[in-house]
């Protein structure tokens, strides 16, 4: 499992696609922000979008959990 959250998720979602294992997940926190919205644009994932209210604040976020497509 990779989670990415913080800075430079762009790449890091880049990179990790590259080393994830078979089977392996990846959890990216904030996806509802436009900025990530591109990173998503990939064929060979899968995403699962879980919302929520974010503690703490008033408004609801995006949590995914992501797996590559193997054939």
């Amino acid at each position: 499992m990779i989670i990415i959250d913080g800075r430079s998720r762009t790449y890091c979602l880049k990179e990790s696609l590259k080393h994830l294992k078979e089977n392996g997940l990846i959890v990216f926190d904030n996806t509802l922000r436009k900025r990530y919205q591109e990173s998503f644009k990939n064929e060979n994932i899968s995403i699962l979008r879980l919302k929520g209210i974010t503690p703490g604040l008033p408004y609801l976020e995006e949590t995914s959990i992501i797996k590559i497509n193997r054939f």
